[in-house]
């Protein structure tokens, strides 16, 4: 039950610490467009390490990351792309562990 990994199921691909991952999305966002980046995970470890990831997307993406709440973000219309320039919005499922 140590740091969260990201891999691709089902491939040759090897793990990657995903610390590494959210770092390497952190320097190349918003490198050739302003507009949002979207992450999404599936997410299938435990609750544990779904805190890490959690503690590791504040910490890497910081004031861009949009949270619930966010800057009055209610519920009514979206927001547009255009008002979520330089943001990062997490979409999230999860599975079993």
């Amino acid at each position: 039950d140590g740091e969260p990994i990201v891999w691709h199921g089902f491939t040759l691909t090897s793990s990657v610490d995903s610390l590494e991952v959210l770092r390497a999305i952190q320097q190349s966002s918003f490198v050739t467009s302003p507009y949002p980046v979207v992450l999404s995970l599936e997410v299938h470890c435990s609750a544990k390490q779904q805190q890490v990831l959690a503690l590791q997307l504040r910490a890497v993406f910081g004031a861009s990351l949009l949270l619930p709440g966010s800057e009055g973000l209610l519920p009514g219309p979206l927001p547009s792309p255009e008002q979520l320039r330089g943001r990062v919005l997490v979409k999230a499922s999860t599975g079993p562990s």
